[in-house]
């Protein structure tokens, strides 16, 4: 796969020169009007709050599937350690979207009482918008993920794995799993990895942030565990569907374990005092 290309000139309209501020988001690129964008929210939830959190994955339902332009969403759990976990995390749950705009995602984040009740709720919530660059395979039947032909300048990149496991297939998937999440753990290059799913054991979803191209590429083709658990998994037949997408991520929002793995907010949010409290990278 070949390199991140140039940037493009400073003049073309959908580059920022520096990172700016979209309501609240600390933004390095914004999206192209009409250009999908997709977004990543990971909340944490404290011990009081879980059982809120829990029922969250049902009523939330209703007022996301009534959210205007959000064309694709799936809640989903989490596990207890990076990567894939057979141990739940009761207290971190995510929220995966597809939007139509950048301006659809900026007034749901902005103003839905669904956010402004997770915010409440939670001692924790980041949110990264992403721009999706190479997607393959399907999700429930069709590709969420449209991707952008724009020419973009180098930036963090985040993937995203989802499979859909035959039962016949668990013993062998999950008995490789400790090994990998070792090797991707010790990546050079790694900035997060996250394990969450719609229903974890059989429907395992990956979230992972590095560096660049190069640094994802080394652990995806160069991991003597990963890639021959990759081809077991083609050879044998261990999935019934599975799906695996690259993006770029433009700007990011909050915090995940006290951080922005984006690395775009120079100096993290008080939250509590609002918007203006963000410094732009």
């Amino acid at each position: 796969m070949s390199a991140s290309p140039d940037p493009p000139p400073a003049s073309a309209p959908h580059v920022a020169s520096l990172a700016t501020q979209s309501s609240d988001f600390a933004t390095r690129l914004r999206a192209p009007p009409g250009v999908p964008l997709i977004t990543f929210t990971i909340c944490r939830y404290p011990p009081g709050q879980r059982f809120w959190a829990l029922r969250q994955m049902g009523l939330a339902r209703r007022p996301l599937a009534a959210t205007l332009g959000l064309d694709f969403h799936r809640l989903l759990g989490s596990g207890a350690s990076p990567g894939f976990s057979l141990r739940p995390d009761l207290g971190r749950y995510a929220l995966l979207a597809a939007w139509s705009s950048e301006q659809a995602a900026d007034d749901f984040f902005a103003a839905a009482p669904l956010l402004r009740a997770w915010r409440e709720h939670s001692s924790e919530l980041w949110t990264v918008k992403l721009l999706p660059r190479r997607s393959r395979g399907s999700w429930a039947g069709h590709c969420p993920f449209t991707p952008s032909t724009l020419e973009l300048p180098p930036l963090p990149v985040v993937v995203i794995t989802r499979a859909s496991l035959r039962l016949r297939a668990l013993p062998s998937f999950w008995r490789r799993v400790p090994a990998i999440n070792r090797d991707l753990l010790a990546s050079p290059g790694l900035r997060l990895a996250l394990g969450v799913g719609e229903l974890p054991w059989l429907r395992p979803v990956t979230v992972s942030l590095w560096d660049d191209d190069a640094a994802l590429e080394r652990f995806a083709f160069h991991g003597a565990r990963h890639h021959q658990a990759a081809r077991a998994a083609v050879d044998r037949r261990w999935f019934r569907e599975d799906l695996f997408a690259r993006f770029a991520a433009i700007a990011s929002q909050g915090r995940v374990d006290g951080r922005d793995p984006c690395g775009f907010q120079a100096v993290l949010p008080d939250m509590s005092r609002g918007p203006a409290a963000i410094t732009a990278a």
